[in-house]
C-alpha cells in the first residue's frame, strides 16, 4: 500500500523526536470576544527600564564632575550615611569597584582592593567602619576574608557585607554561617546598596555605643567595690556589722 505524503515519517531511535506546529493566520480561528480585549498580563516594560537606567549608572560618562553619580548622591542623606565613614571594597571586578566608588563618595571614603589579601592588607593599616567583599576573589576569596576578619581581635567587629551573582538561599546562609552581617546579590540597585551600607553602619554604631555604656558601667562597678572592699568583708551574713 502506498503511504500519504503527508504521513509523519518514524525515525530511529538514534535520531530523536519531530514536533510538528500549524499556527494558522488570521483571525477567523479566534473566539469573537477576544478579539481587540485588553491584555489582562501585568507589562515588564518598567521592570526593564529599571534595570536598564541601571546599567547605564556604569557608564563613566555618567558621573558628575566630581565623579559622584548624579541620580543618586541624594539617597545617602535618608539612608543613616554620615560624612566621613570609611568603606573598604574589595572586588576583583575594575568596573564594580569605581561604580560602588562613585556611588558612596559624596559621603564616604572609599578605598578598593582587587582580592581578599591585599584588602586584609589595607584594614590592618587604616581600619575602616564598613567592608564590602565579593565572594569571588583570586588569592583570597570572600569567605576566607571574612574568616579572617572574623579572627583578629581588631577587626572582628567590623561589618562586612558579602556581594555575589550566587542568590540561592544556601549560598546566602553559607556566608551568614561564615560571619557575615549582610549577602547582597548582583546585580543590585543603587538604592538597595545605599540602604544595606546605611543599616549596618547606624547597627554597627549602635553596638558600638552599647559595648562602651557597658564598659563604662562596669568600671565604675569595679571602683566601687575595690573601693568599699574593707567595709563589705567585715559584714555578717545577713549583712550586719
Amino acid at each position: 500500500m502506498r503511504k500519504s505524503a503527508n504521513a509523519p515519517r518514524r525515525l530511529r531511535r538514534s535520531q530523536g523526536t519531530v514536533f510538528r506546529v500549524r499556527i494558522p493566520f488570521g483571525a477567523a480561528h479566534l473566539p469573537v470576544d477576544r478579539l481587540g480585549a485588553t491584555s489582562s498580563l501585568s507589562s515588564t516594560s518598567v521592570r526593564a527600564d529599571a534595570f536598564v537606567q541601571e546599567a547605564i549608572r556604569w557608564l563613566p560618562d555618567h558621573a558628575g564632575a566630581d565623579g559622584t553619580d548624579n541620580d543618586v548622591s541624594d539617597l545617602l542623606k535618608p539612608l543613616g550615611l554620615t560624612r566621613g565613614c570609611r568603606v573598604l571594597l574589595a572586588d576583583a571586578n575594575a568596573d564594580m569597584r569605581e561604580y560602588v566608588r562613585r556611588l558612596l563618595r559624596a559621603h564616604c571614603e572609599v578605598r578598593t582592593a582587587p582580592d581578599g589579601e591585599a584588602a586584609l592588607a589595607d584594614m590592618r593599616e587604616q581600619r575602616p567602619d564598613l567592608v564590602l567583599a565579593d565572594v569571588m576573589m583570586p588569592r583570597l576569596d570572600g569567605f576566607g576574608l571574612v574568616r579572617e576578619i572574623r579572627a583578629d581581635p581588631e577587626l572582628r567587629d567590623i561589618p562586612i557585607i558579602l556581594l555575589s551573582a550566587r542568590a540561592g538561599e544556601e549560598s546566602r546562609v553559607e556566608g551568614l554561617d561564615v560571619g557575615a552581617s549582610d549577602y547582597l546579590v548582583k546585580p543590585f540597585s543603587a538604592r538597595e546598596l545605599i540602604a544595606r551600607v546605611g543599616a549596618n553602619l547606624e547597627l554597627a554604631r549602635v553596638r558600638s555605643e552599647g559595648t562602651a555604656a557597658l564598659r563604662k558601667s562596669e568600671q565604675r562597678y569595679r571602683a566601687l567595690v575595690t573601693a568599699s572592699t574593707y567595709a563589705v568583708y567585715r559584714m555578717n551574713a545577713d549583712w550586719t556589722e
